[in-house]
């Protein structure tokens, strides 16, 4: 199972509980380029562990919310299970290879890089039973994917108090298989093959049971489709360990 000791981890719920000014990390995509967002990650990972006299201080310490799309989803989600930048720089540095092999030439026509391989190690690295609900997520998580029959958005959070995050509902969306959704949202078009056919089952399955209570605009046509990133957005400034929570 990924993610930190039980010892260790931060608790979300308690987390979500304290007062005070949160802070976001927001991570755009780019393929292997989230390389160089590590590079800057690892600065502030290293300040931070200057500052707070602790060899084990991570950023799922420091930020309170983190979302990502694409690549900058594999690195939120790596970020929000409490891994270090040095573990998640590892993983790209190994994989980058394997996960962004070519696609053969005519199905390049349609993508640019070959799904299969990130898929198996989205599935090594945050666990195939890992959902986006667990306890091991330490932050706040936001997931960006798009429909791309629709063409519409579809952001999903790990928010525990989120109406449909509720574990009684029948279309829980924190009972998604989180390496599934980070696979959706990597889905790019020209870039990767459509995501995940069965997060988007279950999509439209909520979506069915949902109709009357949620904006018309985001599900009216919902139906099963491919999946893409849509956001793409950046964070900078330096970060100020008395901010934070530890």
């Amino acid at each position: 199972m990924p993610g930190r000791d039980s010892e260790r981890r931060v608790d979300l719920t308690k987390r979500l509980a304290r007062k005070g000014p949160r802070k976001l990390l927001a991570l755009d995509g780019g393929g292997i380029r989230g390389v160089l967002s590590l590079h800057i990650l690892g600065r502030i990972e290293e300040l931070l562990i200057k500052e707070s006299k602790r060899p084990d201080y991570r950023l799922a310490d420091y930020f309170d919310y983190v979302a990502g799309t694409s690549t900058g989803g594999i690195i939120a989600a790596g970020i929000a299970l409490g891994m270090s930048v040095a573990e998640i720089l590892d993983f790209y540095v190994k994989n980058g290879a394997a996960m962004f092999d070519k696609a053969s030439i005519m199905r390049r026509l349609r993508y640019e890089y070959n799904s299969e391989p990130l898929a198996k190690q989205l599935k090594r690295v945050f666990g195939e039973d890992t959902t986006l609900g667990a306890k091991e997520l330490e932050c706040l998580l936001l997931l960006v994917m798009r429909n791309a029959t629709t063409d519409s958005p579809w952001p999903l959070c790990n928010n525990p108090f989120a109406k449909y995050n509720d574990p009684a509902h029948p279309a829980c969306n924190t009972k998604l298989p989180l390496w599934q959704l980070v696979r959706a949202s990597t889905a790019a078009p020209t870039y990767f093959p459509p995501g995940s056919h069965y997060v988007w089952r279950q999509i439209v399955h909520f979506c069915r049971r949902r109709r009357d209570h949620v904006q018309q605009s985001d599900i009216s046509d919902v139906s099963d489709g491919d999946g893409g990133s849509l956001l793409d957005q950046g964070a900078a400034g330096k970060p100020r360990l008395g901010d934070g929570h530890g």
